[in-house]
């Protein structure tokens, strides 16, 4: 016997496929002996069938793909117009403190 579900050769007497576990029904000689006799896929008996394009042309969308954005760039912790402000207040700083250096330095030395 052969089982209907996986193919497997089946032991007389067996109930069940040990393989995918298929209740196993009794085949009869006369089938076996029917369908080993035709001849397996000969190539004049098919034929191609033509194929047909199934889906209409409208059926697709023409619309433009959405345009992507730019991914979203990570938040700096100072922006480039902090740091050019705290520049010039550095920069502001040390020309105060050299001005006042210069005249302490310049008073000390008149007195």
């Amino acid at each position: 016997m052969i089982c209907r579900n996986c193919g497997k050769v089946l032991e007389e007497g067996e109930l069940f496929c040990p393989d995918c576990g298929t209740k196993a029904e009794a085949v009869t000689e006369s089938l076996i002996q029917d369908n080993s006799s035709d001849a397996p896929y000969s190539s004049a008996s098919y034929t191609a069938e033509p194929q047909v394009n199934q889906y209409a042309q409208g059926m697709y969308n023409t619309q433009p793909a959405p345009a992507q954005s730019a991914p979203a760039k990570q938040k700096e912790f100072f922006g480039r117009g902090a740091f050019i402000l705290c520049l010039i207040v550095i920069a502001i700083l040390s020309g105060t403190a050299g001005a006042f250096a210069y005249l302490y330095f310049s008073l000390l030395g008149t007195i």
